[in-house]
């Protein structure tokens, strides 16, 4: 008999296989159910994009992240580009008015904004964009009446709910209760042409996916995974429903001024940069520390300095092979050279 591990794994398992079923089976965003499939061959329409190979017009997609790894900026950046028009990072931009649903309060988006204004020289206003005092329900139908009715007064085409979590009373790892959030959505949002992009947590144990229902991914048509990395924060496409998967992207958050004067000095704030592929790395927490103790030895070091300040740190028998296998890792990544019997930390 299966005990009730075993069953919550047969569960997830099923709901797994249903979820995946149910996406593979819906239609077309403004097709008809049933098409001629010579409608189908001389439709040569192409995909249409807000964000340039990132967010497709009329779509629903979720960036993922741990707490701290920067997905409110990222997620910020993205609509303050769209609203404005400007290029996110390189990437072309179908200009439309926004809305962000800040389920956390705006009061610190004033800064953010205003960095996000000196940091690109915006000169012009923000009139075509819109923040919330707080979060928004999913499952309330009337305030979702009542935003989409702003939306499209406001001619708002992108609409970001950060996080899913404070805009979700339902319970995260239902199926159902996630299914329902989704179908609301599409009724009030993406059906109307509104595009929809959810801000939501990683999970604890899964830090690589979103936390809660896999429905959640199995129902949108894009998925971003944020992540910390030595540059700052990773951004890896994990879901493209109808586009090519792009390599990951590294960006950092630099301190930005934001014109502004409190009693303590210069008001700042922080920005996203775009960083160097080439600089990317993601490690766990235990390398994570052999790396940094490394680091305090300056920009460069030998064995015996090596051993003598990670030994300490690793938890392994054999020591030495851990540190040499670790030290092999960074010279093949790039942030490690050696030269005349020491490493060279590559900046």
């Amino acid at each position: 008999m299966l005990n009730s591990s075993g069953i919550e794994t047969v569960k997830s398992f099923i709901n797994d296989k249903v979820d995946k079923f149910h996406e593979l089976n819906q239609p077309e965003k403004g097709k008809a159910f049933i098409r001629p499939a010579q409608e189908i061959l001389e439709d040569d329409s192409n995909i249409n994009y807000t964000v340039d190979e990132i967010i497709p017009v009329s779509s629903l997609g979720v960036v993922v992240g741990e707490t701290g790894a920067g997905k409110s900026f990222y997620a910020l950046d993205l609509a303050l580009c769209v609203a404005t028009g400007i290029d996110f990072h390189g990437r072309k931009v179908k200009q439309t008015n926004g809305m962000y649903v800040a389920a956390e309060g705006n009061r610190g988006y004033r800064r953010r904004m205003k960095a996000w204004m000196r940091k690109h020289n915006w000169q012009g206003s923000l009139d075509g964009f819109f923040l919330t005092s707080g979060a928004v329900d999913l499952f309330d139908i009337e305030k979702l009446k009542e935003i989409v009715l702003s939306c499209e007064a406001n001619e708002v085409g992108l609409i970001f709910f950060d996080t899913f979590h404070r805009c979700f009373s339902g319970e995260e790892n239902s199926a159902r209760d996630v299914g329902t959030a989704l179908q609301n959505i599409g009724k009030y949002f993406t059906e109307k042409g509104i595009t929809v992009v959810l801000v939501h947590h990683s999970g604890h144990a899964a830090a690589g996916r979103g936390r809660g229902s896999s429905s959640l991914k199995a129902g949108v048509d894009f998925e971003l995974l944020l992540e910390k990395c030595e540059a700052g924060l990773k951004v890896t496409p994990t879901k493209i429903k109808d586009g090519d998967m792009f390599p990951p992207e590294t960006f950092r958050l630099v301190k930005q001024d934001t014109g502004w004067f409190d009693d303590k000095g210069p008001v700042s704030s922080l920005v996203l940069e775009k960083g160097d592929a080439k600089k990317s790395l993601s490690l766990d927490r235990k390398n994570s520390r052999i790396w940094d103790a490394l680091k305090s030895l300056g920009s460069s070091f030998d064995r015996n300095s090596a051993e003598d300040a990670t030994f300490s740190l690793i938890e392994t028998k054999n020591k030495g092979q851990k540190l040499t296998q670790f030290l092999a890792k960074m010279q093949n990544l790039g942030w490690l050279d050696f030269k005349d019997g020491n490493y060279l930390i590559l900046n």
